[in-house]
């Protein structure tokens, strides 16, 4: 079964469903939030079952493991800050929420 938020993450396009693009199709485990920030050209993400937060452009260029395993179990849902460049997360299973820098930091 593939949920809304999993194809989200996969893939981009216009609202209308024209000019579908994958952006990221490897090493994707459970996608369960995604963060946008556009005028940074950023997108985030977590994966739940792999105990990630990543990053990459908006196009799917330069990915990054912003976190993983040692310090989560089970991230859900982010979000940004855009007036203070920071990023949010849920760690499901911990139940806290972290903040970190754009960059992991």
């Amino acid at each position: 079964m593939i949920t809304v938020l999993s194809f989200i993450c996969h893939k981009v396009s216009r609202v209308d469903g024209t000019y579908r693009t994958v952006v990221i199709s490897t090493d994707l485990s459970d996608p369960r939030g995604i963060a946008v920030y556009p005028a940074k050209g950023l997108m985030f993400w977590t994966d739940g079952r792999r105990g990630k937060v990543e990053r990459s452009s908006m196009d799917g260029t330069g990915r990054q493991s912003l976190v993983q395993r040692e310090s989560i179990k089970s991230p859900v849902g982010i979000t940004l800050d855009y007036q203070q460049d920071k990023v949010y997360w849920v760690d499901e299973s911990l139940d806290v929420i972290w903040k970190m820098d754009l960059d992991g930091g």
